[in-house]
Parts: structure tokens; C-alpha cells; sequence
């Protein structure tokens, strides 16, 4: 006959034990199984990089040289659409 014992000495324990380690797997497993996030996060970026060269090149076509603010401004685009894919695949990694 078990004691009422064993439950507080080596269960506890055991389910703690049980509890971390599935809470690893479950963690592990949504990172590995979110690509369908990951390609959305990678078309959104790709088509906002595309529009960016598209809009670049539009006006690379223009006779008159790119002003500063002009150059400043397709910097400022990029680095935006850069910080946004960082935020979004940074929200998909940590949960």
C-alpha cells in the first residue's frame, strides 16, 4: 500500500519535472511549425522592397538628379519596411 506521503516527496516533484519539460516542447514546436507566418512576413517584406526598387528606378528615369531630400526619403522607406519585418518576426519568435 502507498503512503499518502509518496504524493508530496516524489510527485511533485515529478510533475513539475513533467510540466517544464512540456512546456520546452510546446514552446519549441510553435516556433518550428509557424511557416505559415514566416512567408507571409517574407511576401509582405519582398513586395514592400519591390515597390520601393519599382519607385527608385521610376524616378531614376526623371532627366533631373535625385534630390537629397528625394534620397532621404527612399532611406526612410526602407529602414521603415526593415523595422517592420524585424518587429513582426521578433512577435512570431517570442509567442
Amino acid at each position: 500500500m502507498v503512503s499518502p506521503g509518496w504524493i508530496g516527496v516524489t510527485g511533485l516533484p515529478l510533475l513539475a519535472l513533467t510540466t517544464s519539460g512540456m512546456g520546452s516542447v510546446l514552446g519549441a514546436w510553435a516556433a518550428l511549425f509557424s511557416n505559415r507566418r514566416l512567408w507571409i512576413i517574407n511576401n509582405t517584406t519582398l513586395a514592400d522592397l519591390y515597390e520601393l526598387q519599382s519607385d527608385i528606378d521610376f524616378r531614376k528615369k526623371d532627366s533631373a538628379d535625385i534630390s537629397t531630400a528625394e534620397a532621404k526619403d527612399f532611406y526612410e522607406r526602407l529602414k521603415k519596411i526593415v523595422r517592420e519585418a524585424e518587429g513582426a518576426l521578433k512577435s512570431t519568435y517570442s509567442g
